[in-house]
């Protein structure tokens, strides 16, 4: 394993912002996952419906947000 020789160079200033923080592990799904997958045999335009639909249904948050 190797490590990163040198930090990030963050201020005790910059750290006081809740924009330099954001969440470590992605939001989980109403279904239980972090994104949504399409059930096997479908083709792509019925992949692409279906995905659309969950999209709208249970949206996936973005990771890197302020908090």
């Amino acid at each position: 394993m190797k490590l990163a020789e040198e930090g990030p160079s963050l201020s005790t200033e910059s750290l006081k912002s809740l924009e330099t923080w954001s969440h470590l592990n992605p939001s989980i799904l109403m279904a239980g996952r972090c994104t949504h997958i399409a059930p096997q045999g479908m083709t792509d335009e019925e992949k692409d419906e279906y995905m659309a639909k969950k999209g709208e249904e249970d949206k996936v948050e973005e990771r890197f947000k302020i908090i």
